[in-house]
């Protein structure tokens, strides 16, 4: 097919496009330092987008984020060895409090979309 030789995967466009735009830009786990030793978690929600959920290999380990704005309820696995800033969306809504396995930390800041948590190890943030 189209004067290739040997087997044509048709899903390349999926795997290598939508997937990695998907990733970084509605899960959106990114480096903010080389190799993720420091990430940001700021997921994209929106009335049509109410959770996400995924996982990002790293050479420290696997991130891992879900959340649910209509619950309220997510977990993140920060590799041993990084640090995260985790950015919980209001998604609409007015957040007045938010704990972390038993642990309260103070929010860094805070703007329109987001409460930002900075600092975050792999001690810090197994659930909020």
């Amino acid at each position: 097919m189209n004067n290739q030789c040997g087997p044509v995967s048709l899903t390349h466009p999926w795997s290598a496009g939508v997937t990695k735009w998907l990733s970084e830009e509605v899960l959106d786990i990114k480096p903010a330092s080389p190799g993720f030793k420091t990430f940001i978690v700021k997921p994209y929600l929106s009335a049509a987008i109410t959770w996400v959920k995924g996982t990002v290999p790293t050479t420290h380990g696997i991130i891992s984020f879900t959340f649910d704005a209509i619950t309220g309820k997510g977990e993140l696995t920060v590799p041993h060895g990084t640090q995260a800033t985790l950015c919980i969306p209001k998604a609409r809504r007015k957040i007045v409090h938010v704990e972390f396995d038993d642990n309260h930390f103070l929010k860094n800041r805070e703007d329109a979309q987001y409460i930002y948590y900075t600092g975050l190890t792999d001690q810090s943030s197994k659930g909020c």
